[in-house]
């Protein structure tokens, strides 16, 4: 297992929104973003189906991504969203615990609580003894669905940018299609990664779109599980 150390994410987040509208998938589904949120504050901008980065913030970390973007960025660069598990990993030591209040924040190692007042580009700052960059703040990161039987609601771990409570690093649920100022995207790649994007699974993620769209299932827990079944079958493994 390999976290990314990808500089120019925007860049590639860019190229995959394309190959979206190349697919013809939709952006929205009944009035919520699908990949990406795109709003007047973001780095990011789709404007008559042109793609574009705000000059200046190609070397800064994808935002304004949904957990579905973030998910299926990480299958098109061969690679899938980090465990709970894994993230506590670049966190904390072996046999330390995961508690909040014991984190100390200086401007020196993360950009956090508005000490910059923006995002600032990846390697801004050096790497914790994993080799991890910003593993605290920056941004926040989507991981892979909580152990539950909801699919509409996924973790987020981390701080960001904007963010001054030490509690609100440790993972926690939100809306699948929430996408802000301060969440964005990290992969893991199992195998080396591919010089070339995976293209080969369009039609499965057509299939899951398809479901998402359906304004009314009469069976909820029912839908949740078929929900969990396509979005497997997407991942060609039980990752989330």
């Amino acid at each position: 297992m390999k976290l990314t150390r990808l500089q120019r994410i925007s860049e590639l987040f860019a190229q995959f929104l394309n190959w979206l509208i190349e697919q013809n998938f939709p952006t929205e589904i009944n009035g919520r973003p699908l990949f990406y949120n795109d709003r007047p504050q973001s780095r990011i901008h789709i404007d008559n189906k042109i793609v574009s980065i705000e000059k200046g913030y190609e070397d800064h970390p994808a935002t304004f991504v949904t957990w579905f973007g973030a998910a299926i960025f990480s299958i098109w660069l061969g690679g899938r969203l980090p465990t709970q598990k894994e993230w506590k990993k670049t966190i904390f030591t072996k046999g330390s615990e995961l508690k909040s209040e014991q984190i100390l924040f200086s401007k020196d190692h993360e950009n956090v609580a508005q000490y910059y007042g923006d995002t600032t580009p990846v390697r801004f700052f050096p790497p914790n003894q994993f080799g991890v960059y910003d593993e605290i703040g920056n941004v926040s990161i989507w991981l892979s669905n909580p152990e539950d039987d909801n699919p509409f609601e996924k973790l987020k771990a981390g701080l960001e940018w904007n963010h001054s409570s030490e509690r609100g690093i440790l993972p926690n649920p939100r809306p699948h299609w929430l996408g802000t100022s301060g969440l964005g995207i990290r992969v893991v790649f199992d195998e080396i990664k591919k010089d070339q994007p995976d293209t080969g699974f369009s039609e499965e993620l057509r299939d899951v779109v398809e479901f998402l769209t359906k304004e009314k299932h009469t069976n909820i827990q029912g839908a949740n599980l078929e929900l969990f079944r396509k979005i497997n079958n997407l991942f060609k493994k039980e990752i989330i």
